[in-house]
Protein backbone atom coordinates (compact mmCIF):
# COMPACT_ATOMS: atom_id res chain seq x y z
CA UNK A 1 0.00 0.00 0.00
CA UNK A 2 1.27 3.46 -0.85
CA UNK A 3 2.82 5.20 2.16
CA UNK A 4 1.24 8.44 0.96
CA UNK A 5 -2.21 6.91 1.47
CA UNK A 6 -1.36 5.52 4.90
CA UNK A 7 0.50 8.57 6.23
CA UNK A 8 -1.49 11.44 4.68
CA UNK A 9 -2.74 14.09 7.10
CA UNK A 10 -6.05 14.16 5.25
CA UNK A 11 -7.14 11.53 2.75
CA UNK A 12 -9.78 12.32 0.10
CA UNK A 13 -11.27 9.44 -1.87
CA UNK A 14 -12.59 10.80 -5.19
CA UNK A 15 -14.67 8.34 -7.19
CA UNK A 16 -17.35 7.89 -9.83
CA UNK A 17 -20.90 6.57 -9.80
CA UNK A 18 -20.96 3.25 -11.64
CA UNK A 19 -21.88 -0.39 -11.84
CA UNK A 20 -19.09 -2.87 -12.54
CA UNK A 21 -19.38 -5.87 -14.85
CA UNK A 22 -17.26 -8.06 -12.54
CA UNK A 23 -18.06 -6.94 -8.98
CA UNK A 24 -21.58 -5.56 -9.71
CA UNK A 25 -20.70 -2.20 -8.16
CA UNK A 26 -17.58 -0.03 -7.84
CA UNK A 27 -17.55 2.65 -5.17
CA UNK A 28 -15.23 4.25 -2.66
CA UNK A 29 -14.05 0.96 -1.18
CA UNK A 30 -13.05 -0.61 -4.49
CA UNK A 31 -11.53 2.73 -5.50
CA UNK A 32 -8.89 2.13 -2.82
CA UNK A 33 -7.25 -0.37 -5.14
CA UNK A 34 -5.69 2.71 -6.68
CA UNK A 35 -3.55 2.92 -3.52
CA UNK A 36 -1.78 -0.40 -4.04
CA UNK A 37 1.01 -1.40 -6.37
CA UNK A 38 0.35 -3.24 -9.64
CA UNK A 39 1.93 -6.45 -8.32
CA UNK A 40 -0.40 -6.40 -5.32
CA UNK A 41 -3.41 -5.95 -7.60
CA UNK A 42 -2.34 -9.07 -9.49
CA UNK A 43 -2.06 -10.99 -6.22
CA UNK A 44 -5.56 -9.84 -5.26
CA UNK A 45 -6.94 -11.37 -8.44
CA UNK A 46 -4.82 -14.54 -8.31
CA UNK A 47 -5.84 -15.21 -4.70
CA UNK A 48 -9.40 -16.01 -5.83
CA UNK A 49 -10.49 -13.88 -2.87
CA UNK A 50 -10.48 -10.50 -4.63
CA UNK A 51 -13.47 -9.06 -2.81
CA UNK A 52 -12.25 -10.24 0.60
CA UNK A 53 -9.00 -8.35 0.07
CA UNK A 54 -10.89 -5.26 -1.12
CA UNK A 55 -12.76 -5.35 2.20
CA UNK A 56 -9.49 -5.72 4.14
CA UNK A 57 -8.10 -2.76 2.23
CA UNK A 58 -11.15 -0.81 3.33
CA UNK A 59 -10.31 -1.49 6.98
CA UNK A 60 -6.68 -0.39 6.47
CA UNK A 61 -6.80 2.90 4.54
CA UNK A 62 -8.45 5.76 6.43
CA UNK A 63 -10.94 7.87 4.47
CA UNK A 64 -11.40 11.39 5.81
CA UNK A 65 -13.66 12.54 2.99
CA UNK A 66 -15.35 10.73 0.11
CA UNK A 67 -16.46 12.71 -2.93
CA UNK A 68 -18.36 11.11 -5.81
CA UNK A 69 -18.71 12.65 -9.26
CA UNK A 70 -22.19 11.47 -10.18
CA UNK A 71 -22.93 14.01 -12.90
CA UNK A 72 -22.90 10.95 -15.12
CA UNK A 73 -23.22 7.30 -14.10
CA UNK A 74 -21.39 4.57 -15.98
CA UNK A 75 -22.85 1.12 -16.50
CA UNK A 76 -20.73 -2.03 -16.75
CA UNK A 77 -17.49 -0.24 -15.88
CA UNK A 78 -14.61 -0.12 -16.45
CA UNK A 79 -14.61 -1.11 -20.10
CA UNK A 80 -17.81 0.25 -21.62
CA UNK A 81 -18.63 3.80 -22.65
CA UNK A 82 -22.28 3.52 -21.67
CA UNK A 83 -22.96 6.56 -19.50
CA UNK A 84 -26.17 8.20 -18.27
CA UNK A 85 -26.80 11.74 -17.10
CA UNK A 86 -27.63 11.62 -13.38
CA UNK A 87 -26.63 15.14 -12.28
CA UNK A 88 -25.51 14.17 -8.78
CA UNK A 89 -22.59 15.05 -6.51
CA UNK A 90 -22.15 13.13 -3.28
CA UNK A 91 -20.04 13.73 -0.20
CA UNK A 92 -19.54 11.61 2.91
CA UNK A 93 -17.13 11.02 5.75
CA UNK A 94 -18.07 7.35 5.99
CA UNK A 95 -16.93 4.97 3.25
CA UNK A 96 -19.54 2.25 3.83
CA UNK A 97 -22.42 4.74 4.10
CA UNK A 98 -21.25 6.26 0.82
CA UNK A 99 -21.16 2.91 -0.96
CA UNK A 100 -24.57 1.87 0.40
CA UNK A 101 -26.14 5.05 -0.98
CA UNK A 102 -24.28 4.91 -4.31
CA UNK A 103 -25.14 1.25 -4.85
CA UNK A 104 -28.82 2.01 -4.27
CA UNK A 105 -28.62 4.97 -6.65
CA UNK A 106 -27.65 2.66 -9.53
CA UNK A 107 -30.14 -0.04 -8.53
CA UNK A 108 -27.71 -2.46 -6.85
CA UNK A 109 -28.60 -4.15 -3.57
CA UNK A 110 -25.53 -3.73 -1.31
CA UNK A 111 -26.08 -7.24 0.06
CA UNK A 112 -25.28 -8.55 -3.44
CA UNK A 113 -21.90 -6.79 -3.54
CA UNK A 114 -19.46 -9.27 -2.02
CA UNK A 115 -16.79 -6.83 -0.85
CA UNK A 116 -19.42 -4.74 0.93
CA UNK A 117 -20.79 -7.87 2.60
CA UNK A 118 -17.26 -8.86 3.64
CA UNK A 119 -16.58 -5.38 5.06
CA UNK A 120 -19.88 -5.29 6.93
CA UNK A 121 -19.06 -8.68 8.45
CA UNK A 122 -15.56 -7.56 9.48
CA UNK A 123 -16.83 -4.33 11.07
CA UNK A 124 -20.24 -5.41 12.38
CA UNK A 125 -22.03 -2.82 10.24
CA UNK A 126 -25.42 -2.87 8.56
CA UNK A 127 -25.93 -2.68 4.78
CA UNK A 128 -29.45 -1.30 5.06
CA UNK A 129 -30.09 2.07 3.42
CA UNK A 130 -32.25 2.95 6.42
CA UNK A 131 -29.11 2.85 8.59
CA UNK A 132 -27.60 5.78 6.68
CA UNK A 133 -28.43 9.42 7.38
CA UNK A 134 -28.97 11.01 3.96
CA UNK A 135 -29.23 14.76 3.45
CA UNK A 136 -30.36 16.46 0.25
CA UNK A 137 -32.19 14.50 -2.45
CA UNK A 138 -34.14 11.37 -1.56
CA UNK A 139 -32.42 8.30 -2.99
CA UNK A 140 -35.70 6.92 -4.32
CA UNK A 141 -36.37 10.14 -6.23
CA UNK A 142 -33.05 10.25 -8.10
CA UNK A 143 -32.00 6.60 -8.43
CA UNK A 144 -31.32 5.25 -11.90
CA UNK A 145 -31.04 1.43 -12.02
CA UNK A 146 -28.30 0.37 -14.41
CA UNK A 147 -27.34 -3.13 -15.56
CA UNK A 148 -24.00 -4.53 -14.46
CA UNK A 149 -23.91 -7.95 -16.14
CA UNK A 150 -22.24 -7.76 -19.55
CA UNK A 151 -22.11 -10.84 -21.76
CA UNK A 152 -19.29 -9.41 -23.84
CA UNK A 153 -18.02 -12.73 -25.33
CA UNK A 154 -21.33 -13.63 -26.99
CA UNK A 155 -21.94 -9.99 -27.92
CA UNK A 156 -18.62 -9.75 -29.76
CA UNK A 157 -18.91 -13.12 -31.49
CA UNK A 158 -22.36 -12.15 -32.72
CA UNK A 159 -21.22 -8.69 -33.86
CA UNK A 160 -18.47 -10.11 -36.08
CA UNK A 161 -20.30 -13.29 -37.11
CA UNK A 162 -17.47 -15.59 -36.05
CA UNK A 163 -18.37 -19.21 -35.36
CA UNK A 164 -16.41 -22.15 -34.03
CA UNK A 165 -14.68 -20.01 -31.37
CA UNK A 166 -15.36 -20.33 -27.63
CA UNK A 167 -14.74 -17.32 -25.37
CA UNK A 168 -15.63 -17.65 -21.70
CA UNK A 169 -15.98 -15.01 -19.00
CA UNK A 170 -12.81 -14.82 -16.86
CA UNK A 171 -14.69 -13.14 -14.00
CA UNK A 172 -12.52 -11.88 -11.14
CA UNK A 173 -9.48 -13.71 -12.50
CA UNK A 174 -8.76 -10.82 -14.88
CA UNK A 175 -7.91 -7.35 -13.61
CA UNK A 176 -9.26 -4.10 -15.08
CA UNK A 177 -6.11 -3.45 -17.12
CA UNK A 178 -6.26 -7.04 -18.38
CA UNK A 179 -9.87 -6.57 -19.45
CA UNK A 180 -8.95 -3.35 -21.23
CA UNK A 181 -6.22 -5.14 -23.18
CA UNK A 182 -8.42 -8.12 -24.05
CA UNK A 183 -11.24 -5.85 -25.20
CA UNK A 184 -8.78 -4.36 -27.70
CA UNK A 185 -7.09 -7.56 -28.85
CA UNK A 186 -10.16 -9.78 -29.19
CA UNK A 187 -12.26 -7.39 -31.33
CA UNK A 188 -9.29 -6.90 -33.65
CA UNK A 189 -8.87 -10.67 -34.01
CA UNK A 190 -12.59 -11.06 -34.68
CA UNK A 191 -12.57 -8.18 -37.16
CA UNK A 192 -9.80 -9.85 -39.14
CA UNK A 193 -11.79 -13.08 -39.17
CA UNK A 194 -15.23 -11.54 -39.70
CA UNK A 195 -17.79 -14.11 -40.85
CA UNK A 196 -15.31 -17.01 -40.52
CA UNK A 197 -16.04 -20.45 -39.11
CA UNK A 198 -13.06 -21.62 -37.07
CA UNK A 199 -12.27 -25.25 -36.34
CA UNK A 200 -13.07 -25.70 -32.64
CA UNK A 201 -10.89 -22.84 -31.36
CA UNK A 202 -10.86 -21.31 -27.88
CA UNK A 203 -9.80 -17.90 -26.57
CA UNK A 204 -8.66 -17.83 -22.91
CA UNK A 205 -7.83 -14.82 -20.72
CA UNK A 206 -7.25 -14.62 -16.98
CA UNK A 207 -6.27 -17.59 -14.82
CA UNK A 208 -9.76 -18.98 -14.26
CA UNK A 209 -11.09 -20.34 -17.60
CA UNK A 210 -9.17 -23.51 -18.42
CA UNK A 211 -9.06 -24.56 -22.05
CA UNK A 212 -11.26 -27.53 -22.86
CA UNK A 213 -9.52 -30.77 -23.65
CA UNK A 214 -11.18 -31.07 -27.05
CA UNK A 215 -10.19 -27.62 -28.35
CA UNK A 216 -8.01 -27.90 -31.47
CA UNK A 217 -6.62 -24.36 -31.24
CA UNK A 218 -6.15 -22.41 -28.00
CA UNK A 219 -5.37 -18.68 -27.99
CA UNK A 220 -3.92 -17.42 -24.69
CA UNK A 221 -4.16 -13.68 -24.03
CA UNK A 222 -2.01 -12.27 -21.26
CA UNK A 223 0.47 -13.54 -18.70
CA UNK A 224 -2.21 -14.93 -16.37
CA UNK A 225 -3.70 -17.15 -19.06
CA UNK A 226 -0.24 -18.31 -20.16
CA UNK A 227 0.75 -19.13 -16.57
CA UNK A 228 -2.53 -20.99 -15.97
CA UNK A 229 -1.86 -23.18 -19.01
CA UNK A 230 1.80 -24.07 -18.39
CA UNK A 231 1.07 -27.72 -19.02
CA UNK A 232 -0.66 -27.06 -22.34
CA UNK A 233 1.22 -28.73 -25.17
CA UNK A 234 1.53 -26.90 -28.54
Amino acid sequence: ISKLALEADFFINLGLLRTHFVTAFSGAMKNLMGCIFYESKMEFHKSRRLEHFIALLGTTVRNDLILVDGLYAQQQAPSTRRVHHTDLVLASTDMLDNDIVCANLVGIDPTEVKHLVEYATLTGRSLELASVQVKGERVEDVKKPLPWVWEWPSEMLSRYGVKGLTVRQPGISLCSSGYTAVLVVLPEFLRQNRGATLDNAEFCCGWLPQAREGSKTVILAGDCAIEAHKGLRP
